[in-house]
């Protein structure tokens, strides 16, 4: 008796029991696609289909470690063995098997957001400065297809042409690989090698968050699924990352692109609170007459509890919401586990601080995961790198970082790496001639008395335990510079046995892919982009004011070189982002702001401010959004009335 056609009904079962042509599935939050998904690879084992020949891909490691727990999770044989994983780790596994990489002479040494930075700095001034250095780079991890119409792989400009050769320079003389040239080089060598075994391997492919996807990795799933089964699933209304050149037009368009095609949808969300649904319905204004991407409420689900808060101080706040989340967690009225709440913040510092507050005064468990910010400052940077040189001295990235701190240098910098290429040698040989003077170039003195540096304290530490150099380099009393590495160190619990190499992978791989679990007994606090893909009985979104909720990048400078259309671009992802943040909600949604912050806060963050002047605290304006809501939202209440509404004293 067959399993995968119990209790499924409707358009979950045509996305399930579909077969045959290619599918596309535009399914809103929370309404089931993951179930459905499930139930599709259940009827393909059942039916004796190869699991090795199912291929699913997700956006993130986090949704395909998920993926890969359910699908084991489903009971039936084989299900452990279907390939779940991020289109990214399928590439690098193409370029290795098929040593695309050996033979085109790249290393697989991946570059950090930091790194990356320091290349595009190196690069920038041969490229109009570094924002048009940054587009340039965007546009060469998607093969340069900017444009649906673009073909992925083709080069149309000198500009493009050049740019690919100086990055290609840059790389290989450091001997690294950027994550975003996986999906280009593995393209290029699908489409110019038709006969690879790659392009036949898979039966099935099965896409989610195919919004997410840029227009080179929507042009290798077309490859990769010539001879498949295609089905995807995603929805322009949760494209949060164009930061990533996320190309979302893609699944709008798909129906040109694509015949035949099955066309899916899914709208009643099954996750969300009835109040939620309102509000998200009303955020994308989707309440005026009938619109095809309007949510339906679950008659099913309860009317769900909405409250907006404004406290008088963002400490106010950090204070008043830890007391609300004890209150929630230790009250069998609620009958809320830690683990049940996600706390969503647009800035790394405020959730820190709640963190702080809730361990320290409450005894409750809090885990930060802000991992993609764990490198952005200096201090940082400069720890990570000495620890990834000590452990691998070789390794060009790392010595390139600690030559770039706290300034990048990049002239000087290109003259030893004009003469490293001309000598067939390493910038580290160049700058031990220079030493020795057995070598003489103009204007390198900073440069060496860096390394310098760098070399005393790699010798000082190298042959210390692990313990000892993480002691030394990353210190704990750090208010700021260091905190998110340090919170990742105590999560590895590391030990006087382990080997630095080791300790160096281990804190390199959660940077690059941490862990978000769902089990584990402690409040999750986060990125309101990180929260991607997960959902939670509470969700706070802490710091709802002007500039904080939404924040533009560069706003300032795009009014005032007049980029309108950048820039409304821009302000449709930041709500399409706070429609991702409150759709996590399953039963308890607050939102949360504060009224003043000190001026030297208010400037670092971004918030947008009424009044104020330094040495002073600022008056802050509740985020647009708010009014954007105004129909479904409750009226916005003061700290004290919210803490008196949960009888909680002050």
């Amino acid at each position: 008796m067959s399993q995968w056609d119990q209790n499924i009904e409707g358009n979950h079962l045509k996305i399930a029991s579909h077969e045959g042509s290619t599918m596309r599935v535009l399914a809103g939050p929370g309404t089931g696609k993951s179930y459905a998904l499930q139930r599709k690879v259940m009827r393909l084992l059942e039916a004796g289909k190869n699991p090795t020949r199912i291929l699913a891909l997700t956006f993130t490691n986090v949704a395909a470690d998920a993926l890969k727990k359910d699908l084991q999770a489903l009971g039936v044989a084989g299900a452990d063995l279907v390939r779940a994983r991020t289109l990214h780790s399928l590439c690098f596994e193409i370029l290795m098997k098929e040593q695309v990489l050996q033979i085109t002479n790249r290393i697989p040494r991946p570059l950090a957001d930091f790194e990356t930075n320091i290349l595009l700095e190196d690069l920038k001034d041969e490229f109009g400065g570094k924002r048009e250095t940054e587009k340039l780079l965007l546009a060469y991890e998607s093969a340069f297809a900017r444009q649906q119409q673009d073909i992925p792989g083709v080069i149309n400009s000198a500009i493009d042409a050049t740019f690919r050769e100086r990055l290609l320079r840059w790389l290989k003389l450091h001997k690294a690989i950027l994550i975003g040239e996986l999906v280009p080089l593995t393209y290029d060598y699908l489409k110019n090698n038709p006969t690879t075994p790659e392009l036949s391997h898979y039966d099935f492919i099965l896409v989610d968050e195919y919004q997410d996807l840029n227009k080179a990795e929507q042009a290798l799933i077309d490859l990769l699924s010539k001879n498949s089964e295609l089905l995807v699933m995603g929805d322009e209304d949760q494209s949060i990352y164009s930061f990533k050149h996320a190309h979302p037009e893609g699944i709008i368009e798909f129906p040109t692109t694509h015949t035949p095609l099955a066309d899916v949808g899914l709208q009643i969300c099954r996750r969300c609170p009835k109040k939620v649904v309102n509000l998200a319905n009303e955020l994308m204004g989707y309440l005026l007459g009938t619109h095809p991407k309007k949510l339906e409420a679950y008659p099913e689900n309860k009317e769900g509890v909405v409250h907006a808060v404004q406290w008088k101080t963002l400490e106010d706040e950090t204070r008043g919401l830890a007391k609300l989340i004890k209150k929630m967690t230790s009250d069998s009225t609620y009958g809320i586990k830690p683990e049940e709440i996600l706390v969503l913040s647009p800035r790394r510092q405020i959730g820190y601080a709640l963190r702080d507050e809730l361990q320290n005064n409450y005894s409750i468990n809090a885990h930060t995961f802000f991992q993609e910010e764990a490198l952005d400052d200096l201090k940082a940077q400069k720890a990570y790198s000495l620890l990834n040189y000590i452990a691998y001295p070789n390794d060009r990235i790392a010595l390139r970082a600690l030559l770039a701190i706290p300034t990048v240098l990049p002239a000087t910098y290109e003259k030893l790496l004009v003469k490293a290429e001309e000598l067939n040698k390493t910038v580290r040989d160049i700058i031990l001639e220079l030493k020795a003077g057995t070598l003489q170039i103009s204007g390198t003195t900073e440069i060496i008395r860096r390394f310098d540096e760098i070399e005393k304290i790699k010798e000082e530490l190298k042959t210390k335990k692990a313990t000892e150099i993480i002691l030394a380099l990353f210190d704990p009393n750090d208010p700021e510079g260091i905190e998110v590495i340090l919170s990742i160190i105590s999560i590895l619990n590391i030990t006087e046995e382990d080997e630095i190499k080791k300790v160096f992978n281990r804190i390199q791989d959660r940077i690059r892919s941490p862990e978000v679990s769902e089990e584990a007994g402690f409040v999750k606090i986060m990125s309101l982009h990180k929260s991607k893909g997960l959902s939670s009985r509470v969700v706070f979104i802490l710091g709802c004011v002007a500039g904080l909720l939404p924040f533009i990048k560069d706003e300032a400078k795009l009014i005032a070189e007049n980029k309108n259309s950048e820039l409304e671009k821009l302000k449709a992802e930041a709500k399409r982002l706070f429609f991702v943040a409150i759709t996590r909600s399953k039963e308890y949604l607050i939102l949360s702001s504060f009224r003043e912050i000190d001026f030297a806060r208010a400037m670092k963050f971004g918030v947008k401010i009424r009044s104020g002047n330094r040495g002073s605290l600022a008056q802050t304006q509740s985020s647009p959004f708010f009014s954007e809501v105004s129909k479904h939202l409750p009226q916005v209440t003061s700290g004290p009335e919210l803490l008196q509404a949960f009888q909680i004293e002050e």
